[in-house]
């Protein structure tokens, strides 16, 4: 599972070194689903807009996580 365009690249990389066995059936090959896709089609053509979430993760150490887990009696 390679990324898409990393394939057509190499692709194009062995059609000048005059290999002749390339498989080129992307399709069956494709680690993106369908959904993948038309999200990604949909942020090239701009018709949409990726929304940046102001929250994040929050970040405990392992004494932290102890801690909490001792109190929590």
């Amino acid at each position: 599972m390679t990324n898409p365009l990393a394939r057509v690249v190499m692709n194009n990389v062995v059609k000048k070194t005059g290999e002749t066995n390339v498989n080129t059936s992307y399709e069956r090959e494709s680690n993106l689903t369908s959904k993948d896709k038309e999200i990604i089609k949909k942020l090239i053509n701009r018709e949409s807009e990726v929304k940046e979430e102001k929250y994040t993760a929050t970040v405990l150490t392992l004494d932290e996580a102890a801690d909490r887990v001792r109190n929590r009696k």
